[in-house]
Parts: C-alpha cells; structure tokens; sequence
C-alpha cells in the first residue's frame, strides 16, 4: 500500500493577502520563476497526495495559475472549492466537507513554499503511530513581534493563541510557533468542524481551536518541531524576498550535488524548474530562468542570461551574452555581447561573436558570424562566414522577410542582405557591397560604386586656391574667404566619398 493512500489534502489559497500590500493575491508571486501557489501542488503530485484548493479572492486567477501547472504525468486528482465569504480557516476547511474520502486530511495554508517531503513524511508518520486525532508542525521563530499563532501547553492540555489574542500580560513570550500544516483523522473533522466559533478578536472560524477541542476530549494531539526557515510563510514583500533566496540556494546545492560547478553563487539567480548537466560552470552575475535546459561541460561566463532555452553539451557562452527561447548546439561558442533570441537555433561547431544579434534565425553548422553583425529571419547553410558589419534588412515596415544564405558561402564584411534575398552556395559578395537580388552559385555579386581615383586632384587644387588668394585684391577678400571654404567643403567631402570605396 503506498505510503499516503489514506491522506488526501486542503490547501487554503481564499485569502485576501492584506498584510501584502497589494491589490493581486501574493500566492501567483512568483519565487524563482515559480508561481508560490505551485511548489504546493508540485509537493503533493511528489507525494501523490490528492488535492482540493480552498480559492475566493481571485479565485479565477489563482484556479488558472495552479490548472496551467498540473504536471503532465501527475497521478493526483487536483480540484477547487470556492469559500464565497471569507470567515477564517475553519470555514475553509468545512467548504470541503464533501470531498473528504479518506481516513486522513492533511490542511496546509498555500503560503508556505519551502516545506518539503520529508517534513510531510515525518508529521504522517508520528501521526499514525500515535493514533492522533489531529497533529501539527511547530517551530520557533527568531522573531518575537511575529504574527504567528503561539503553542500553549499547559496541565490542562494544549491549545493554539492566535497573534491578534495573544496578550503578553497572560503569556510569555517563548513559546513554538504554529506552522500552519495539520493533519487530523477525518472523523475527528466531521464531528468536531462544526463546533467552532468566532469568540476571538477577528470574529473568524479559526481552523486552530480544533487542537484545544481535541485536547479537551482527551484526545491525542501531536506536534512535530521544523526548522522555522523551512515552515515559514510569506505575508509581507521582505517574506517574500527571504524565501526566494532560501529556494535559491536549495537549488544551487542540488546541482552541486550533481556535479555542477558555481563561482560566488549567493551572485548567481537560478530558477526552478532549469536543468543543468555534470561538469558544467556557472560564474557569477549569470540569470538562469525557468525551461533552460543546460548541458554537460559548458561554460556560462559572467553577468549572461538564458531564459527557456536550451543549451547543449560543450558550449561556452562568454560574458554578457543573452539566450532567449533558444536552442544552442553542441561545441559552440556564443559572445561576448551577443544576443540570441526569438526562436534561434545556432548549429553544432558555430560561432557567434562579438555584439552579433541573431533573431528567428538558423545559423547552419560550422558559421562564423564573429564581429557586429544582424542576422534576422534568416537560415544559413554549413560552413558560412559572414563578415563583420553585416546586416539583414528583414523588415519592410508592414512584413518580415527571410534571407537565405548556401553552403559555403562568404560574405564580404559590412554588406546589406535586403530581404527576401538567397545567396547562392559557394558564392562571394563583396566588401560594402547592398544585396537586393539574388546571387546565383559559385558567383561574385557587388553591390557598390565603383572607385574613382584622381590623381593629383590636391596638389592641383591647392595650386589653384593660391592662385585666386594672391590675384584677389583687398576689397574681394571677404568673398574670396567665403569661395575657399566652400571649396575645402567640396574636397573635404570628395576625400571621404573616395575612401569610402573599397575593393574585395
């Protein structure tokens, strides 16, 4: 019999997060690239726990959030309750009286984003043995104005004191902490649920006074002492804030564990949800998102990012790169400053060097696209060089437009491809050359002016400057300063347009 076949679960995700400061529920905020309401419903598909989530404010928004995550080969059942008004957790919980099927309900506030298994495992585990009608999980919080529940226990029993009736001219402070996650028999639930009542400072059903009913009745009630960091829930930005750098570092000492290697990595942001393979090295300032599968003995250079792509095997990204729902071949070589993205691929044996932008484009294997080049909706064959400066005028200010670049074929440096375009296999174009039609195969295509050189055009143009400045007299000189600059203009410009031509 599996372990939790007698354990389904109530998740309560109803609130309305006021002590967030925000208008949307806090329980879509994401955590390491994960909505918070999902490392939930990813813990019980791990422990194949059935599911019911307690939804009311936002409940559209949070119903679609958890559906758009269920995992593809999950086993649970997943299902909602809506808690029209929002009367406190013991409300809640009653909402779903019609779901409870087993012997077991295990209650769980949606904000607690770091429990693992093995806190579940342990709470089940005392439970059972321990016949109890309901048991719980403590901890102790280094906080004292925190506004957690505090566990009671005294020689009449024990019993849960919520922070708003929690009055310090009665109690001490150094009590556990409720960490909000139960598990109670559910006959005990269908016959104590209903006794609860609003005689406290918010008016609200608290789910808690089920253990002082409990103990009353003599019944046994079990705690089981976490780690706070572990059970602590996010109500406020800074919460927030300090449980995504605890997600953080679990997963980055996961992929330790795995063979991956990290410099400064409290300067390093990994997601959930990421893949990276033995070998690998991650240095610091690098941003990995969610989806990115990274592969075996790569080398991620510092302050680059890649967001849901894939990378494979022997790759090195240099510094300050960009990938971005991309694929990356084996054996490449990307950056630094290059930006790939928008549905690219970079074949096996490639290289795409400095401040190159490639956009929903393939870039065939063995490319060298190395210095200040776009390439954008364009495919390329194996074994193409394009030169530095070169673009893709892919854009017609209405359409996009594709340019095809063959096998073999060598673009000279800052030439234009005016798309759509098809560059034949083993085929040149030359330096500074503008491509508008297709270049057949094995051909030389020039797009330029041709160079025209004056020889001894300044030597005679100075000869002629003082000619005119000796002949002129007094009276004229102002006109004849005016003439000289305009002819320094014309030479000036007449120079730079002679440079400009070059020849392949």
């Amino acid at each position: 019999m599996p372990l939790y076949d007698n354990l389904q679960s109530v998740i309560l995700a109803a609130g309305k997060s006021t002590r967030f400061n925000s208008s949307g529920t806090k329980l879509i905020e994401k955590i390491c690239g994960r909505p918070m309401i999902v490392y939930t419903l990813r813990l019980l598909e791990e422990l194949n726990i059935n599911a019911t989530f307690v939804v009311g404010h936002q409940k559209e928004l949070i119903e679609n959030t958890i559906s758009s995550n269920i995992s593809r080969n999950t086993n649970i059942e997943v299902n909602f309750i809506h808690q029209k008004e929002q009367l406190g957790t013991g409300h809640a919980v009653a909402c779903t009286q019609d779901k409870w099927k087993k012997d077991n309900i295990l209650i769980i506030n949606g904000d607690t984003p770091l429990v693992n298994n093995q806190i579940i495992e342990k709470l089940y585990k005392e439970h059972i043995e321990s016949n109890a009608a309901i048991s719980f999980v403590v901890a102790k919080c280094p906080d004292s104005n925190h506004a957690y529940g505090r566990i009671i226990r005294e020689k009449s029993g024990i019993k849960i004191v919520e922070a708003k009736d929690f009055d310090k001219n009665i109690y001490t402070e150094n009590y556990d902490i409720n960490a909000g996650i139960y598990i109670a028999k559910t006959d005990f639930l269908n016959n104590c649920i209903n006794k609860i009542n609003t005689q406290n400072a918010s008016k609200e059903f608290y789910l808690t006074d089920l253990v002082q009913i409990a103990s009353e009745k003599n019944l046994a009630v079990i705690t089981y002492e976490a780690q706070f960091n572990r059970v602590m829930g996010v109500n406020t930005p800074y919460e927030l804030w300090q449980t995504e750098e605890t997600k953080r570092l679990d997963i980055i000492k996961n992929f330790i564990d795995k063979g991956v290697k990290f410099s400064l990595m409290n300067a390093i942001e990994i997601d959930a949800d990421t893949q990276i393979g033995a070998g690998t090295l991650i240095e610091y300032g690098v941003q990995i998102s969610s989806g990115s599968i990274i592969g075996e003995n790569c080398v991620i250079k510092k302050f680059s990012t890649i967001s849901n792509s894939i990378i494979e095997n022997n790759v090195e990204i240099y510094q300050n790169s960009i990938i971005n729902n991309s694929q990356i071949c084996k054996n490449t070589k990307i950056g630094p400053f290059a930006h790939v993205h928008e549905q690219s691929k970079i074949e096996q044996n490639s290289v795409v060097g400095n401040f190159v932008e490639i956009k929903t484009s393939t870039i065939g294997q063995n490319n060298l696209v190395l210095h200040l080049a776009y390439l954008g909706n364009t495919i390329t064959g194996s074994t193409v060089n394009i030169g530095a400066g070169t673009i893709t005028c892919n854009y017609d200010g209405i359409s996009k437009h594709s340019t095809t670049i063959k096998n073999n074929a060598f673009i000279g440096s800052n030439n234009t491809l005016v798309a759509p375009v098809t560059i034949g296999e083993s085929s040149f174009t030359a330096a500074g050359s503008t491509i508008t039609e297709d270049v057949p195969a094995h051909s030389l295509a020039i797009g330029r002016s041709k160079q025209v050189n004056k020889e001894d055009y300044v030597q005679r143009l100075l000869e002629k400057l003082r000619l005119k400045s000796t002949s002129t007299s007094s009276s004229d000189k102002k006109n004849n300063i005016n003439n000289l600059e305009q002819e320094n203009y014309i030479f000036s410009n007449t120079c730079k347009t002679n440079n400009s031509q070059e020849n392949i």
